[in-house]
């Protein structure tokens, strides 16, 4: 099955973080499981990580690494995707997200986010 994953299950996944539950975890780990992460989330956090509101132990280029080592794919964000994202309804604001859901809906993802805002939108979310 294949699954795009938020920033935030990114980075709680690759720190071991406890506030990723087992199932998310489970799911990711599993290896007949197509794991993917949007570009747009290595932006995000690179943003977030340069205004000094997002402390890391690695730079994105070192987050990209962890991305592969963990046999993530890295989605670019496509024309298609954009094109879907201007058909949304504003229930959410923050353009990395509505691009991350954009995607998932192009690609018939499911979502691994804990944001409960992305059900309004359709798209097929886990976390819990």
């Amino acid at each position: 099955m294949q699954y795009l994953i938020d920033s935030h299950t990114f980075l709680w996944f690759g720190t071991d973080d406890i506030l990723l539950p087992d199932r998310v975890r489970d799911i990711i780990s599993d290896p007949g499981n197509d794991i993917r992460i949007s570009i747009a989330s290595f932006w995000e956090i690179g943003i977030k990580y340069s205004l000094g509101k997002l402390p890391l132990k690695a730079n994105v280029l070192g987050l990209e690494q962890q991305a592969r080592d963990l046999d993530i794919t890295i989605v670019p964000i496509t024309v298609s995707s954009i094109h879907q994202m201007t058909l949304l309804p504003l229930h959410h604001r923050d353009p990395f997200d509505r691009i991350i859901i954009a995607t998932a809906l192009t690609g018939g993802e499911t979502l691994l986010s804990v944001d409960s805002l992305f059900d309004a939108y359709g798209v097929t979310r886990v976390w819990v």
